[in-house]
């Protein structure tokens, strides 16, 4: 059997077999606590047989292609963000600054959101949370952008659309701090 379809099958067997067993008198059958136990390994261990079979394919260059995909919608993004910046900085009509932000960096932030997997697969948690803990103040940032424009907040919309392309800099300085993936 191939290892994709072993780690899903060990991860549904599992995961089954802890819910059955789940409503059986655990606290007071050891037989049941034991089974309980057994089902939780299977359960890991195909959580485990997955993530390295993820990490080998990607690694392969199976995923190579969603990896691109994956660092150019961030890069991206992070021009979207500065023409967004330049054009956006001096309108007063939030009703089509909203547009504009919007029409910009959605694509491109979904893009990214959508191929992130491929990321994860091949360079693990360590890169992968430090990546994705920028890009979520990013994203916060942009969801402010949206939300003041949509208020008709001015001040407050092109100062967030500022710290927004602010913060895309630090989501790409810690690409580059890794491996020089930029």
């Amino acid at each position: 059997m191939n290892s994709p379809i072993a780690s899903y099958v060990l991860m549904t067997v599992g995961a089954v077999l802890a819910l059955v067993l789940a409503a059986g008198p655990l606290a007071t059958s050891l037989v049941f606590q034991l089974l309980f136990g057994a089902a939780l390994l299977l359960l890991t261990f195909g959580v485990v047989m997955r993530r390295l079979s993820a990490r080998k394919d990607a690694l392969a260059g199976s995923a190579d292609g969603e990896i691109r995909q994956a660092l150019e919608a961030l890069k991206s993004l992070h021009l979207a963000l500065q023409q967004t910046v330049s054009e956006c900085i001096s309108i007063e009509d939030m009703t089509r600054f909203h547009g504009l932000v919007q029409a910009a960096t959605q694509p491109p932030a979904r893009d990214f959101l959508r191929f992130r997997q491929s990321l994860l697969d091949a360079y693990g948690f360590k890169f992968f949370a430090e990546l994705m803990i920028h890009f979520a103040s990013v994203e916060r940032a942009m969801n402010r952008t949206l939300s003041a424009s949509a208020d008709g907040a001015g001040e407050e919309a092109r100062a967030c659309l500022l710290q927004a392309s602010q913060r895309m800099e630090h989501c790409l300085a810690a690409l580059h701090r890794f491996k020089g993936l930029t």
